[in-house]
This record gives C-alpha cells, structure tokens and sequence, in this order.
C-alpha cells in the first residue's frame, strides 16, 4: 500500500516539476493525450489505495449509516443545482434537476 501511495505522490510531484519550472518545461513537452493518461493512471492508484484503506466489518457494522451519508450529497447537490438553474437561468423545474 505504500507502493501506491509512493507513486501517485510521485505522479503529482513529477507534474508539478514539469509544469512549472521553466527550465524543465522548455526541454520536456508531453502529448495531451499521454497527460491525460498518466491523470487517470494516478486517479486510479489513489482510489485504490482509499479502497484498500476501508475495513469491510466496520462497514457492514455501520451498514445504516452508510447508505444515507452516500446518498445525500448527491441529492442535495441535485437540489441546490435545480434551484440555482430555475431560479438564474429560468429553466424549468425538470430541467433543472436533469442538470443536476
């Protein structure tokens, strides 16, 4: 697990020396398409660690509380979307909450 951990930090540091010092961005370009890819790459990694890091007892144990603390920020971010697209940009109810 520390592997994982190790090479999506090194993922991001490697960005961040390639992005912003002049001297190593003028030297090294990357293709979007390999910039995306190594993103993902290292989206992938951390989410496995974060999945790796869950404890499957304490989980069925909390089964009840799960489910609610899932569902409700979708829902409440689908509301306040459907509010702000009615209420700003007039769209209609059910327009609303399909953009959110």
């Amino acid at each position: 697990m520390f592997l994982f951990l190790f090479f999506s930090q090194g993922i991001l540091l490697a960005g961040f020396l390639l992005k912003n010092i002049p001297v190593i961005s003028d030297k090294i370009q990357i293709k979007h398409t390999w910039s995306a890819s190594l993103r993902s790459i290292a989206f992938s990694v951390i989410l496995v660690c974060a999945g790796l890091g869950l404890d499957s007892k304490a989980l069925t144990k909390l089964k009840a509380v799960c489910l609610p603390l899932s569902i409700s920020p979708c829902l409440v971010e689908a509301r306040s979307s459907a509010i702000l697209a009615h209420f700003l940009m007039h769209l209609p109810w059910q327009w609303g909450f399909i953009l959110g």
